[in-house]
């Protein structure tokens, strides 16, 4: 009876053992030649991670997870919902003045999209997009908080959109030139 027991406590930490890779280490041939043709230099810690049941094989490999977000885009895994250089899939790059959030790439706060372009651009200070898209402002103005303004020395004449300088424009819009 002694025997049976030591025996069936000898296969019980053995099989323990054996499930966490402890005596027996799993291998998994698909994540083998997946590491080693992706990690051609350093394939010992990609197939390590994935003997564990993670790492690269797992995240973007052919062990991906369904919920996983990685895609191995030239050289390792990346976010594809986050990062600015593989946005959505990979190399999807972002313009310098976007972000990539949930795989698309989206203008940063205070900055608006035009389809005219396709970019980001902010109506505050844009010369071409002032206030809206495609709303230029002439060479004489300046965009300031989504309007176009006369630069400084210059004034509108009348309900014209240019801007004149009253001390120097001939017509001076109908008032006296001063002496």
């Amino acid at each position: 009876m002694a025997r049976f027991l030591l025996l069936t406590l000898l296969l019980f930490v053995a099989a323990v053992w054996a499930q966490e890779g402890l005596l027996f280490s799993r291998t998994d041939n698909e994540c083998d030649r997946w590491c080693h043709e992706k990690y051609k230099h350093n394939d010992h810690e990609c197939k390590d991670m994935a003997k564990k049941g993670k790492g690269p094989c797992y995240d973007c490999g052919p062990k991906k997870r369904h919920d996983s977000k990685y895609d191995f885009c030239h050289d390792k895994c990346y976010d594809t919902d986050k990062h600015k250089d593989h946005c959505g899939k990979c190399y999807n790059k972002c313009d310098r003045n976007e972000d990539c959030e949930h795989g698309r790439c989206k203008c940063e706060p205070g900055k608006n999209r035009c389809r005219s372009d396709g970019r980001c651009h902010n109506f505050d200070k844009d010369q071409d997009h002032c206030g809206k898209c495609d709303n230029k402002c002439d060479k004489n103005e300046n965009c300031e908080n989504g309007q176009c303004k006369c630069e400084h020395g210059k004034k509108r004449c009348g309900h014209e959109k240019k801007c004149y300088d009253l001390e120097k424009t001939e017509d001076h819009c109908g008032m006296p030139v001063r002496q």
